[in-house]
């Protein structure tokens, strides 16, 4: 067996962490000693009780053949930290995995890539400027990284496929499992138009404790992290908080003051994060040149260049943003008559760049 074999085989057994498993290979030498000499293993100051367990029954040339096995099976890759395949930024991290199971195509350079997170219930507010920051995105030629995740994560996936661009997947699970069930086959897609990766074996269920660890990757892969819409306690914080320790660029949409789903973006941008209103901010955090890309941003106060509006229809599109408001309140800050509204209204709706909700409320899209 290769050492890049032993490094699939230690990445399997399970008990104890990537930071642990790469300070016990440099401990002993290599990954194969490890295997050679689990006496000396087990008796390493950090080695947890679960994992000297594991270690004792584990096979490398077993474990090896049975994932190498599955993965052909699944046409997926496994590549090592050994290997000049792994992604560089996420070298970098001071914990990144050993192995990594890839569907897809994953490409070296991540220098213009973003990692968007949060709110699993988004809210319309959230989805709409999900789907135009990575609409934007895409267009600047960015690669977006997510989680899968009902919500933000799916809308954020969804949006970069749509847009004709490129898109990552880090899952909680192996590689054979769709979580959640219902993206099946958004998972697929991916897979075609950009890649879907685990450092989890093939047959690992999505437990909850495997999130958290699988979020580092998230941000370590990427050059930054977006979060949109986060609770106080979401997961996605849990991204920031990595994505600060590894010295990545952390960025947040601000939201409504009343709502839930704003309270952990807020708060991240009283402690430091950077407001993102729209794309040319991100650019700006990064250091990156605009070019050439979409004028929609989340905080355009303008219709996309390509719809002309009157003046009157201008009017009343500067009082709709991307909460609901309600007609009473258009009548009356516009001043106008409310059948000349009405009528507006409809026009703007049939242009595509409002949304009219039940209740009588108006958004934009």
């Amino acid at each position: 067996m290769e050492e890049r074999e032993f490094w699939i085989a230690l990445n399997a057994v399970s008990g104890m962490g990537a930071g642990q498993k790469l300070r016990l290979i440099n401990e002993l030498g290599s990954a194969e000693e490890i295997f050679r000499a689990k006496a000396k293993a087990a008796s390493w100051s950090e080695c947890r009780p679960l994992f000297i367990q594991n270690l004792q029954f584990a096979d490398p040339e077993a474990i090896v053949r049975q994932e190498e096995k599955k993965a052909h099976l699944a046409k997926a890759a496994i590549i090592t930290l050994l290997d000049t395949a792994f992604p560089q930024l996420l070298r970098e991290i001071y914990d990144p995995p050993l192995a990594l199971y890839v569907k897809g195509s994953l490409p070296q350079d991540m220098s213009r890539s973003l990692s968007i997170v949060g709110s699993r219930r988004a809210t319309h507010y959230g989805q709409l400027v999900t789907e135009r920051i990575s609409r934007d995105l895409v267009a600047c030629g960015f690669l977006i990284v997510s989680g899968l995740a009902r919500g933000i994560d799916t809308i954020a996936h969804r949006s970069a496929l749509a847009s004709a661009g490129e898109t990552i997947a880090v899952l909680g699970c192996g590689l054979d499992i769709a979580y959640p069930p219902e993206n099946k086959n958004l998972m697929e897609q991916i897979a075609n138009q950009g890649a879907v990766l685990s450092e989890f074996p093939f047959g690992t269920e999505p437990h909850k404790m495997n999130f958290p660890i699988r979020n580092r990757i998230i941000s370590g892969i990427s050059a930054g992290v977006l979060i949109i819409e986060a609770g106080e306690k979401s997961g996605a914080l849990i991204t920031a908080n990595c994505a600060l320790e590894q010295g990545r660029e952390v960025l947040a949409i601000p939201g409504n003051i009343y709502s839930p789903t704003s309270r952990g973006t807020n708060q991240l941008i009283k402690q430091g994060a950077r407001l993102v209103e729209g794309v040319e901010d991100i650019l700006e955090e990064l250091g990156i040149s605009a070019g050439e890309h979409s004028s929609g941003t989340a905080g355009s106060q303008s219709p996309p260049s390509n719809i002309k509006l009157t003046r009157e229809e201008g009017k009343i599109y500067a009082l709709l943003s991307y909460d609901p408001v309600p007609i009473d309140v258009i009548i009356q800050k516009s001043g106008l008559c409310p059948q000349d509204i009405h009528t507006i209204l409809l026009t703007l709706e049939m242009k595509g760049i409002i949304k009219q909700l039940p209740g009588k409320l108006f958004i934009r899209v």
